[in-house]
């Protein structure tokens, strides 16, 4: 089992604040995705399962972390560098409650997104996004297999991005990035071991 302490959280968001590209990568500070970063981190061979995540959150993360809306790889890091180290121990959390949660989360990105685009006007291709983000939405209380229902949330997330950013509603980096807080905030209510060293997130 992996020891989750400070000097840990300390080297994952250093890697991490080099910069993360979306796809698995080289093992190469600044030119890997986020479970990359995890595993350098933690001295494995470069891969993106590092073991200590969750497998619904991992699957979460390597949509988020590729999906193709963030403007750079320094958004990339900035938006994912909370939920990199929230997420580390979280093995350790229970599966079933954590999806629970997650679609939930979901479903509320969904509902503001809804209220947003209500009136918008949208061309063939937006309806086609939110018709896209509804669909794997109702797929989740389908799963029975927690890592398949943490990747149709993900999906939900980054169809609904994508649909946002082509209203220029906002920055599609704020979009991505405010869903990984809500996932972070998640798993500060179910008391993660990583989220102790958040505040290494927050300091100047």
């Amino acid at each position: 089992m992996t020891e989750i302490n400070r000097e840990l959280a300390q080297r994952v968001l250093k890697v991490v604040d080099a910069g993360l590209v979306g796809s698995l990568g080289q093992p190469k500070p600044g030119f890997m995705c986020v479970e990359a970063a995890i595993c350098y981190a933690l001295g494995m061979p470069h891969g993106d399962d590092p073991k200590c995540i969750l497998k619904s959150l991992r699957a979460f993360k390597i949509h988020l972390n590729d999906v193709k809306g963030w403007s750079s790889k320094a958004a990339r890091a900035e938006g994912l560098r909370r939920l990199a180290i929230a997420q580390l121990g979280s093995d350790a959390i229970d599966e079933q409650q954590f999806v629970d949660r997650l679609a939930d989360t979901a479903r509320d990105w969904l509902r503001k997104a809804g209220e947003t685009v209500g009136n918008a006007g949208l061309s063939y291709q937006q309806r086609e996004m939110l018709s896209s983000a509804r669909k794997y939405s109702g797929f989740i209380d389908g799963s029975t297999f927690p890592v398949t229902a943490g990747s149709w949330v993900a999906y939900t997330a980054h169809h609904l991005s994508r649909l946002l950013a082509s209203l220029k509603i906002q920055p599609k980096d704020k979009t991505l990035s405010d869903c990984a807080e809500d996932v972070v905030q998640i798993l500060v209510g179910m008391g993660a071991p990583g989220c102790q060293f958040l505040d290494l997130t927050e300091a100047a």
